[in-house]
């Protein structure tokens, strides 16, 4: 199990910095964004998985950790909101995503069940 949450959390990863990169694009933008969020309900139902991806809130690339902090919400709300509140600080269109990720959860209708 460890070597499949591994390889789930590796792919997750490098189809959010491959959809970073794609914003230009927005029709591969959203199936890279579509595949990420399907590992990411895989990954949510496991300890394991949950960890992982809060681990990449410490990734190096924004686009990966404001992803993985708004996953993190719906299990470690004050460890994700620190993080999004980070980035929302920041410039660009990840601080802007940031910071509608933050009011639309704090609004109570940020929905991860699609």
């Amino acid at each position: 199990m460890a070597q499949d949450v591994e390889e789930l959390v590796a792919q997750y990863r490098d189809l959010l910095v491959q959809r970073s990169m794609e914003s230009a694009r927005p029709s591969v933008a959203n199936k890279l964004f579509d595949r990420n969020h399907a590992i990411h309900k895989i990954l949510r139902e496991s300890d394991e998985g949950r960890r992982a991806i809060s681990g990449l809130m410490d990734d190096d690339v924004d686009a990966v950790r404001l992803t993985a902090a708004v996953h993190t919400l719906q299990w470690d709300p004050v460890a994700a909101e620190h993080v999004l509140e980070d980035i929302e600080a920041g410039p660009g269109i990840v601080g802007f995503n940031a910071k509608w990720a933050l009011r639309r959860y704090r609004a109570g209708k940020l929905n991860l069940d699609w």
